[in-house]
């Protein structure tokens, strides 16, 4: 899903129109990709945006975090550099995948009685 917005000094929030990333090309094999760029589209009036991403390399600025009863999904999130248009500024980038490796059994074992009685289906 490609989603987002645009903050404008003044506050101003632009909605995301439509993004030339071809999502499939990038952060293959769960590895989310570390720089990158784009052009979006943005608001009504369709303005063009170039954008460069430059990832932060610092564990501190990176978080990755499980969900789903399975840990069905991985989120890996991360404070990034970017360049808009020439203006530097900074964001959040966002990478999901599926995760094959499951729950841990010494997580589940921490469990309380009641979460085993659960429909989780």
């Amino acid at each position: 899903m490609e989603a987002g917005f645009i903050m404008t000094p003044s506050g101003e929030i632009i909605p995301l129109e439509k993004l030339d990333f071809p999502i499939w090309q990038h952060g293959e094999g769960g590895n989310a990709p570390q720089d990158y760029g784009f052009t979006i589209t943005a608001g009504k009036s369709g303005k063009l945006y170039d954008v460069q991403i430059n990832t932060i390399e610092d564990d501190l600025f990176e978080t990755e975090l499980r969900f789903g009863w399975e840990w069905e999904s991985r989120v890996i999130e991360r404070y990034s550099k970017c360049t808009m248009n020439g203006v530097k500024g900074w964001g959040v980038t966002e990478w999901a995948y599926r995760n094959f490796s499951g729950r841990p059994e010494e997580c589940a074992a921490a469990d309380p009685p009641r979460v085993a009685l659960i429909n989780k289906g």
